[in-house]
């Protein structure tokens, strides 16, 4: 099957070239605030890989929370991309590298990015002709929801499409050197699959509860194709079985320093159809609850048994009591 349409990777290179020039306005809410198309990577903590992402316009990058700048610190994996079912020779990416300076795949273009009414879009083709777009906002405080949608502009089906995003959580504040080990977990808490970083003062969260997005931590700091397709339920390659998934693979309690990943695959891509698929990334400090915080996401029906109701609600919870029991026992007299 050929994917390839010459005219518009031209179009999208060319408009690559010029479409970026400053980063975008930044987004933040509550604790967290970030910011996408760096071209000039000014805020690498203590200088590090400044100067070396001119390549990669339209990355997520630069983001803090809590006071600690999370991505973009000493290993600046913030990658996107997509590849062919099992087929890692299709892999491609716009993964920027340790130093910042790598280009992406030959496969992987980014043609846009627009900052407007609180959101933040990039978007570009895979394979020539397989448009993206992925749309970043803050749906509340130190909750960003990310959407990666993908249409298929050729005149035939695609199979297997795959695509991806990988962050690899640090932890810098100030001085000479950034956390990069964090203690790392998987699992599934009412709907949503997850993945969670831990480090002293900051959680680090992936969330979904799309179908067919797998959740989980890759088995490094980096992302290469047989971990992706390990994660996505695929063979294991030369992961060597450390794709951490929703079923808990390659995760200990020992600290680690790993990247967070999503994949999501489609079967069938029909000419002309479009899919799109929601992750959440979540941000706390020492005092975050996960089921709470899944529980507030769209969707979410996480009842955390350790939350005490407010007095209004045990208020309401007791009125409600009452009145079930009047209505029984007047039902038990009209009846006798």
């Amino acid at each position: 099957m050929k994917f390839f349409n010459t005219k518009a990777v031209m179009l999208a290179m060319g408009l690559s070239t010029v479409a970026f020039a400053t980063p975008l306005a930044p987004l933040s809410s509550g604790n967290t605030s970030f910011l996408v198309n760096d071209t000039s990577r000014i805020n690498g903590a203590n200088g590090a890989a400044a100067g070396g992402n001119s390549a990669n316009a339209g990355q997520l990058y630069s983001l803090t929370a809590f006071g600690f700048q999370v991505y973009d610190v000493a290993d600046a994996v913030h990658d996107s991309g997509a590849l062919l079912g099992n087929n890692t020779g299709t892999f491609t990416s716009n993964y920027i590298g340790g130093l910042g300076t790598s280009v992406p795949g030959a496969n992987f273009t980014t043609t846009s990015a627009v900052n407007s009414l609180g959101t933040i879009t990039t978007s570009g083709v895979f394979f020539g002709n397989i448009a993206w777009t992925k749309t970043y906002r803050f749906i509340s405080a130190d909750v960003i929801e990310e959407v990666f949608t993908v249409r298929n502009n050729s005149s035939a089906a695609v199979a297997n499409f795959r695509g991806f995003t990988a962050y690899d959580p640090d932890l810098y504040s100030s001085g000479p050197t950034a956390t990069v080990a964090s203690v790392n977990s998987v699992g599934l808490i009412g709907s949503y699959n997850y993945a969670l970083s831990t480090f002293a003062g900051l959680n680090v969260v992936l969330a979904s509860q799309t179908l067919g997005v797998s959740v989980g931590v890759l088995a490094n700091n980096f992302v290469n194709a047989d971990c992706i397709v390990a994660l996505a339920g695929g063979p294991n390659g030369s992961c060597g079985g450390g794709a951490g998934n929703s079923t808990g693979l390659g995760v200990s309690s020992a600290a680690a320093d790993r990247a967070l990943a999503y994949v999501f695959n489609i079967n069938s891509l029909g000419a002309g159809a479009s899919q799109s698929f929601t992750v959440y990334q979540l941000f706390g400090n020492n005092s975050f609850n996960l089921g709470n915080a899944l529980a507030a996401l769209p969707g979410g029906s996480v009842v955390d048994p350790n939350v005490v109701p407010e007095p209004g609600s045990l208020l309401l919870m007791g009125s409600a009591c009452v009145a079930l029991g009047l209505f029984a026992r007047r039902r038990a007299k009209s009846n006798s």
